[in-house]
């Protein structure tokens, strides 16, 4: 996977930050101003999250509850970045390793949220059930 300027691991504090594909390609089809308030809303969630930890849920909405098996639902949430732009994103706590992994997806209109968070859990849902890396 491609490394981008959101990308870090931060040992002191934890967190392992991680931007896909699709939400660089996402990013790229944006204005100049969206770009920028995008970026910016990410900075401040994941300062945010380093400072506060596991405590750090404000801003998240999660539409819709996606269960991939009987006891594990799907940590998949969105993030307003302004009023019409989302930023959907998972937040896994790794007991193992004992870090946040967060995961930046997609950068959507607020209008294909829905959908987009839908046929995204769908489709980590069947990688992890199959084994795979999300892409």
């Amino acid at each position: 996977m491609k490394k981008s300027q959101y990308d870090r691991k931060d040992e002191s504090l934890e967190v392992d930050i991680q931007t896909k594909k699709t939400f660089l390609k996402d990013l790229e089809r944006l204005g100049s101003v969206d770009q920028t308030r995008v970026e910016a809303t990410v900075a401040k969630f994941t300062e945010s999250l380093r400072s506060q930890g596991q405590e750090q849920r404000a801003g998240l909405t999660q539409p819709h509850r996606l269960r991939v098996q009987d006891d594990w639902n799907l940590s998949l949430y969105s993030l307003r970045a302004n009023r019409y732009l989302r930023i959907l994103l998972t937040l896994d706590n790794d007991p193992v390793f004992g870090r946040m992994i967060v995961q930046f997806l997609r950068v959507v209109h607020h209008d294909h949220l829905g959908s987009a968070f839908k046929a995204l859990g769908e489709s980590i849902a069947q990688a992890v059930l199959n084994g795979e890396e999300v892409e």
